[in-house]
């Protein structure tokens, strides 16, 4: 927050420092958007990104001042295009907080997950995730939030305001609270437990279990790559110990690391060939590779042992994707009877379901549903844009169509210039970018005659 030391420093940049022209620009955007200077501070990003097209650094920079000025959506597509491959935490923060003020709860809360999971000192990041809780009427995870930031920052007024809040709803509605998956501790808590096992590791070097007890610490305190040297140093040493092989290759594969990953599941699978966690690490594995039949098998075996509701989730997207849509139709329709589960997941899995059955009018009322009061789902508003558009229902289609990049990040690209909204070409220039697979590429190179009957000046 010392912006004017910030300038200061910024004019001491050595002259030998890499890319320092770059760098000098997005630091000096940076400090413009602080100084609420937001036309400079966009000024300095564009020309950013004329030296580095793509910069993460710009398009982040971009999407702070977007979202300033209350283009939550633009800010938005800059920020999925810094965050995409990223692992800094104030990227996805950005993601989620673009996502939040669309009123999307579920796609923020997911974004700020990983935020405070790569920086958890972040007191920002956990006050917007107890919104995100909040909003999906999980007060008592939502007030461990709000805590977590205030332990941080405790002059927070946003978070204090939330809590109090949040404390006052709780009070006037009997306290009600949600069913949850266990307690957050406070980030001292976590640090004493760590120094605490740190010593152990010392004290029992060989001992499998303490590796992994100080591995989850790290894990929980935001330093994954701590916990990875901690079960690679005990590997070196003992290269055969099935739960430290175990345990690395779970870690890896919540990193989507896949290919670190398997060689490790194998060889622990060899020596715990039913342990029901390592069969979905397995799972996920085969899921990278394309091998669906393979990975649903075992997501099969693995709720045969432990029928929890994650799995149970995975299993449906899996019997989905392999066909068996009736099959996983009935287990949407347990999850929702006796785990009171309704996410994302589940709706995409029923939607999937019931089209590849031909039952397009039960899908399309499914994400209806889902879209009531929260229009802003691009992953809902692209699948129900693709059924309309089956159906030759072209308008609806189209306007649905439209959140394609929102929904699917892959092939998005946030070029300098307004969309084109069908308004006259003549005379001006227009920017043509390819997108999606070859087969849309081909079908959407079509339309390339009806551009040029409109007679641009140009087409890029």
């Amino acid at each position: 927050g010392q912006i004017d030391e910030a300038a200061q420093a910024l004019e001491r940049l050595p002259l030998d420092l890499p890319s320092r022209e770059f760098v000098s620009l997005v630091l000096s955007g940076e400090i413009a958007f602080r100084r609420h200077q937001d036309d400079e501070a966009a000024r300095q990003f564009d020309e950013a990104l004329t030296l580095r097209p793509g910069a993460p650094e710009a398009h982040y920079g971009l999407s702070t001042v977007r979202l300033a000025r209350g283009e939550a959506e633009t800010a938005l597509r800059h920020a999925q295009f810094a965050a995409r491959g990223s692992n800094a935490a104030r990227m996805h923060a950005q993601v989620g907080l673009c996502t939040l003020e669309l009123g999307n709860v579920e796609a923020a809360g997911k974004s700020l997950k990983l935020a405070v999971k790569l920086d958890p000192h972040d007191a920002s990041s956990w006050c917007n995730l107890g919104i995100c809780y909040y909003g999906s009427g999980r007060p008592r995870r939502a007030r461990e939030c709000f805590v977590r930031a205030l332990e941080i920052r405790p002059d927070f007024s946003k978070a204090r305001d939330n809590l109090d809040a949040l404390t006052a709803h709780l009070a006037a509605s009997g306290g009600v609270g949600d069913v949850d998956d266990g307690d957050q501790r406070s980030v001292e808590g976590v640090a004493n437990d760590i120094a605490a096992w740190e010593k152990k590791c010392l004290e029992f070097p060989d001992d499998p279990h303490v590796a992994i007890q100080l591995a989850k610490l790290y894990e929980e305190s935001g330093e994954l790559e701590a916990g990875f040297d901690v079960l690679r140093a005990h590997l070196a040493r003992r290269p055969d110990e099935p739960l430290v092989c175990a345990e690395l290759g779970k870690m890896y594969v919540d990193a989507i690391e896949f290919r670190k990953a398997e060689p490790l599941v194998l060889r622990a699978l060899q020596a715990l060939p039913d342990d029901p966690e390592l069969l979905r690490a397995k799972a996920e594995i085969l899921i990278d590779q394309r091998q669906m039949l393979a990975a649903t098998d075992l997501f099969q075996r693995s709720c045969a042992l432990r029928p929890d509701v994650n799995a149970k989730g995975r299993l449906a997207t899996c019997l989905t994707s392999v066909c068996r849509y009736e099959e996983a139709l009935a287990l949407v329709e347990d999850l929702r009877t006796n785990h009171r589960a309704w996410s994302s997941t589940l709706v995409t899995v029923e939607v999937d379901s019931l089209t590849g059955l031909g039952r397009h009018q039960d899908a399309l009322a499914t994400l209806d549903r889902a879209l009531a009061g929260r229009p802003f789902m691009p992953g809902y508003r692209l699948l129900r844009g693709l059924i309309h558009l089956s159906l030759e229902n072209f308008g609806a289609g189209w306007d649905d169509y439209t959140y394609r990049n929102l929904a699917i990040t892959d092939h998005l690209r946030v070029l300098p210039f307004a969309p084109w909204s069908g308004q006259s070409l003549e005379g001006k220039s227009i920017v043509i970018a390819a997108e999606q697979g070859l087969g849309d590429q081909v079908m959407f190179a079509s339309c390339l005659p009806d551009i040029l009957a409109q007679r641009p000046a140009r087409v890029v």
